[in-house]
């Protein structure tokens, strides 16, 4: 992901709404619905009246649990920089060392 970009996850229970309210969608696997968003910052001065609104989005409801984060070799949005790679590495080394270290002083 870029920069100028964000991801919300929004969770809500698959099937018919309790307590009977009509407004509520009755959101199922494989199906796919218009969905638009408002969005407001606080700290700016906008609240439930003045606001941002997104034009309609299409949203499918997958039955295949979503594709993890994490690839091999990468961080959680990219490769890993050298900065990730060298800590990790460290902390391997400092892990390998502290069991060595154990192995030693329990033969003690």
């Amino acid at each position: 992901m870029g920069q100028s970009s964000w991801t919300v996850e929004l969770i809500r229970q698959i099937g018919e709404p309790q307590g009977g309210a009509p407004y509520l969608v009755n959101i199922q696997p494989g199906n796919t619905y218009d969905v638009a968003f408002a969005v407001w910052q606080g700290y700016t001065g906008e609240n439930a009246f003045i606001k941002s609104i997104s034009t309609f989005q299409t949203l499918y409801i997958s039955n295949e649990a979503p594709p993890s984060l994490i690839v091999p070799g990468e961080g959680l949005v990219g490769p890993l920089t050298a900065y990730e790679f060298v800590a990790i590495l460290g902390l391997i080394i400092a892990l390998i060392v502290l069991v060595a270290l154990y192995f030693v002083m329990r033969r003690a």
